[in-house]
């Protein structure tokens, strides 16, 4: 079988019939030859090594679980990648943003004493059942 280049510009698709090992072959060409960009990419978004190692990892999971729907006919396997790699960037910040509102709408509240605590059970326990609250 003729090597299929997926780090060229354009790549043929698989013949009809090629087994799995070689879509392993053409896997571990697609990787090794977007590794190290992909990796730059993410190294240029953040300055904490594991963020960019999993950031890294995550794409590479998510090529080889949709590995069967990439196109040679639709672009290189390096815009593909980086189409991947692009929406998991936007996942990881989407998801960073979410954490630190929360954080931030935590960080201005404080807890409540015991006995401040009792009261406001008492205020929430009369309200519910409709009478006034006086404090004791």
């Amino acid at each position: 079988m003729p090597s299929t280049s997926l780090n060229s510009s354009r790549s043929r698709p698989a013949p009809q019939g090629s087994g799995p090992a070689d879509r392993v072959a053409e896997f571990e060409a697609l990787y090794r030859a977007n590794v190290a960009p992909v990796t730059a990419y993410f190294a240029r978004r953040s300055a904490e090594p594991q963020t960019v190692a999993d950031l890294t990892a995550d794409t590479f999971v998510q090529a080889i679980m949709s590995f069967a729907t990439f196109d040679p006919r639709k672009g290189t396997s390096r815009a593909w990648v980086f189409g991947i790699a692009r929406r998991i960037y936007a996942a990881h910040c989407q998801a960073h943003s979410q954490q630190r509102s929360g954080v931030e709408r935590l960080a201005g509240r404080r807890e409540l004493a015991p006995d401040e605590a009792g009261e406001l059970i008492d205020r929430i326990d009369a309200q519910r059942l409709g009478g006034r609250w006086s404090p004791s």
